[in-house]
């Protein structure tokens, strides 16, 4: 088995949900109405609490997944058409909690993506995951890519981390024995389908 560690840096995309941008926009217009209109102080503090709500939630997607570090282990390659199993480790090294994540695995050899969801990860804790697939079609496969999806608990933005890693797996051809083709039945001959000529002297 070989551990295949991410070759780039940890690069993070934050989304923004639609009831995040509708949340907004309420919020945006219940204080233009309490500044410019009514005055009434119930809906200024009704507007400022979404907003502080939004920037929480925003805040706590993006640091949900900050040093988090992911390992893979895969064996050197397998058989056509064969299962092939491995494990995905996710450690969290920090003293927080860690919650609501996400593990979506492209491994172009394996028949299906890998996909775990991890609902807790307590502090400085290391979670495996099993990774099993059928081997697709043969050859040497390099792109080997996985994410990190982070959520805040409202779901109101959305945390991706994209990972690159090392190394290659190989995907070698299925070898069928003889016997599994049909053999001819005794007695029977084989009719020629073709001529095979040898030519003698200087090819041209």
């Amino acid at each position: 088995m070989r551990s295949l560690f991410p070759l780039n840096k940890e690069k993070q995309r934050i989304f923004l949900s639609f009831r995040a941008l509708f949340l907004g926009m309420v919020a945006f217009l219940i204080l233009l109405i309490s500044i410019f209109g009514s005055g009434e102080e119930t809906l200024l503090w009704l507007g400022s609490f979404l907003f502080a709500s939004l920037i929480i939630s925003w805040f706590w997607a993006y640091r949900n997944l900050r040093g988090i570090r992911t390992h893979i282990h895969l064996p050197a390659g397998g058989v056509e058409g064969n299962s092939v199993y491995g494990w995905w480790e996710i450690t969290n090294p920090s003293r927080r909690h860690r919650a609501l994540i996400q593990l979506e695995g492209k491994f172009p050899f394996l028949d299906r993506p890998q996909i775990f969801a991890i609902s807790h990860l307590p502090p400085e804790r290391t979670l495996r995951f099993t990774l099993q697939g059928t081997c697709r079609q043969r050859g040497i496969y390099r792109d080997i890519t996985a994410e990190l999806v982070g959520r805040d608990p409202l779901g109101l933005f959305l945390v991706k981390s994209s990972y690159r890693y090392s190394g290659q797996f190989t995907v070698y051809p299925r070898i069928i024995p003889m016997h599994h083709f049909p053999q001819p039945e005794a007695g029977h001959i084989l009719e020629p389908v073709g001529v095979l000529r040898t030519w003698e002297g200087a090819g041209q």
